[in-house]
């Protein structure tokens, strides 16, 4: 695809999550129609324009959901966050009680636009294999979820803690510190294609608080404060800024 292209298709996604500010306000969206009109619009725009290597790109969706519902889970045992009230919600019911299923298609559709996003921008492999080291971290999301709901089960005590969101992100992004330590040149080019989803990330989590469809209930090294809105700092450090460029580093491993 020539440059000119690739181009149109950034100022094109660029277009639909402006529209998609006003559109969701106006409205008063559910977190769910938030949800797809942020992240499963532009993606099906990618999709269409450009073939993608669809096989890895599944593979480590599927992955990145499965690790995250554990880690959600952990968050929300400790009040890191927590999710839309009732009324916000398409499906009423949660996983133990706790994961609401409507955040896990939004964690499904968020890792699906962000890599989707890496390989027509900036990934340039055409190649469709998927990784050797797939299978090890498809079985240490499953081995980390097992543990997690085990403990939260039986033994919740144990995976209680204060500063939750901080020690859960800063340990999970660890990816990121090994790219930017031993291979410069991937971290440089992870920089740039960061750029666009830390906007889109905050725009999208300024409209969700103002909506009411997440919250900040726990403690947290400090606030940060944009249009109006207040949430937590580890939300703007770690989902904001480095959000896609771990899930980045996690690809690229």
């Amino acid at each position: 695809m020539s440059r000119l292209n690739l181009r149109l298709d950034f100022v094109v996604v660029i277009g639909l999550v402006l529209i998609c500010i006003p559109l969701v306000l106006l409205i008063e969206a559910r977190f769910i129609v938030s949800t797809v009109l942020f992240f499963a619009i532009p993606t099906l725009y990618l999709v269409l324009r450009k073939p993608k290597n669809l096989h890895r790109v599944l593979a480590a969706t599927g992955v990145a959901t499965i690790f995250l519902f554990g880690i959600d889970l952990l968050a929300e045992l400790n009040n890191a966050w927590s999710w839309a009230p009732q009324g916000q919600l398409l499906f009423k019911e949660k996983i133990l009680g706790v994961v609401p299923i409507d955040v896990m298609i939004y964690y499904a559709l968020f890792a699906f636009f962000m890599l989707v996003f890496y390989e027509h921008f900036f990934e340039h492999e055409h190649s469709d294999k998927v990784s050797r080291r797939f299978k090890w971290f498809f079985l240490f999301a499953i081995s980390l979820d097992c543990l997690i709901v085990l403990l939260f089960l039986f033994a919740p005590s144990l995976i209680t803690f204060p500063y939750a969101y901080f020690w859960i992100a800063l340990i999970g992004s660890y990816p990121l510190y090994y790219v930017i330590a031993k291979k410069p040149k991937l971290a440089l080019k992870i920089a740039k294609a960061d750029l666009f989803p830390i906007l889109l990330l905050l725009v999208f989590g300024v409209t969700a608080i103002k909506l009411d469809q997440w919250r900040f209930p726990g403690v947290y090294i400090g606030e940060v404060q944009l249009f109006g809105q207040t949430f937590a700092f580890e939300e703007f450090l770690f989902w904001v800024i480095l959000g896609a460029a771990t899930a980045f580093s996690y690809y690229e491993l």
